[in-house]
């Protein structure tokens, strides 16, 4: 489906550049919805390569733009699919239920949910969304670790990027500052 062909596509550029990657799917907390992308080099700066994700995203963000019929009904099949999909073990469906409970979520129907969600989604409202959880209204958060080799490099693209794409930023060198900015981080370390 459309989603392989986007983690094919991050692969081969990250094959390209020589770096590790984890690309993550949408994910919930607190009804604030995520998508992640974990990338590892030893090739270039973190700046960099944060640099090359937004790129990624925008070139993501054209090819969904012009998605076909036919591959619009082709994802949501495989989507279907994955939904439908009963689980292969106990074990997979503990994950499944122990996910809802980590999150606050209790939501333990939420696959039938979204099944039911899918009949009704159109290619207009995937478009839309797509734009809106990535571009329209997303917040974005990256985590940096730079070897001394990068310090330098990092300097200057993290300088570059500040103004960038009209990008509002804010760097955090202590992640004491960050916790007290988020207003959701207490749910993860607060006794339910």
């Amino acid at each position: 489906g459309q989603c392989s062909g986007i983690f094919f596509f991050f692969k081969q550029k990250t094959a390209y550049e020589m770096l590790r990657s984890l690309v993550g799917s949408e994910m919930c907390i607190r009804d604030r919805y995520y998508f992640y992308i974990v990338v590892q080099s030893n090739v270039k700066s973190p700046q960099y390569i944060g640099i090359r994700c937004q790129d990624f995203l925008k070139q993501m963000q054209t090819k969904v733009q012009e998605i076909s019929d036919e591959d619009f009904n082709q994802l949501v099949s495989s989507v279907n699919s994955d939904l439908t999909q009963k689980d292969l073990s106990v074990d997979t469906l503990k994950q499944r239920y122990w996910r809802q409970i980590d999150y606050f979520r209790y939501v333990f129907d939420r696959r039938e949910n979204r099944v039911e969600d899918l009949k009704n989604l159109t290619k207009q409202d995937f478009i839309e969304y797509f734009n809106e959880i990535l571009f329209s209204k997303s917040r974005r958060l990256e985590f940096h670790v730079i070897s001394d080799k990068y310090l330098e490099e990092n300097g200057q693209i993290k300088q570059e990027r500040v103004t960038r794409d009209g990008e509002k930023v804010q760097h955090f060198d202590n992640h004491t500052i960050l916790q007290r900015r988020l207003t959701w981080y207490k749910d993860f370390v607060s006794p339910i």
